[in-house]
């Protein structure tokens, strides 16, 4: 293994010093705030300009027996979705994948979600809850989550 050189590095002096630099910059105003990282979510619903989706986590999936596609429903009294391979529904929305997760990619069913249960995006461009109620309705296991 060869020896590495010492290297110095000069530092020129001129007339510039750092007040000199700092009297007419501007200080950043946002402040560095810290998120405690929690458990992860069981859905997130994403409504940026860029892109809307849903996104189940693989927890969720299992307990529904990973189907291919779901059908959601809402309850706007109760503030809950609900999810589950067989609702009834006319649409059952194809999930994709995205890395490890299993998305839905629909802009009209997040707007929906959104104006339904008055969910606010305005500081915010993700919205993760955290739990969900599962029942049997003797043919599927559905999933009940509070927003």
């Amino acid at each position: 293994m060869e020896e590495m050189e010492n290297e110095s590095i000069e530092i020129e002096e001129n007339d510039i010093n750092i007040d000199d630099i700092l009297e007419n910059a501007t200080q950043s105003k946002s402040k560095d705030i810290t998120r405690t990282a929690g458990r992860s979510g069981i859905l997130s619903i994403i409504n940026a300009k860029t892109c809307t989706r849903l996104i189940f986590s693989n927890e969720l999936l299992a307990k529904l027996g990973n189907p291919e596609g779901l059908q959601i429903s809402y309850n706007e009294k109760n503030k809950t979705i609900i999810i589950g391979k067989s609702l009834g529904n006319e649409n059952t929305y194809k999930l994709r994948r995205s890395g490890k997760k299993r998305v839905i990619y629909s802009k009209g069913l997040v707007r929906e979600l959104t104006e339904s249960l008055q969910l606010d995006f305005s500081q915010k461009t993700s919205i993760t809850l955290q739990e969900a109620n599962y029942l049997d309705n003797n043919e599927d296991i559905i999933a009940i989550i509070e927003v």
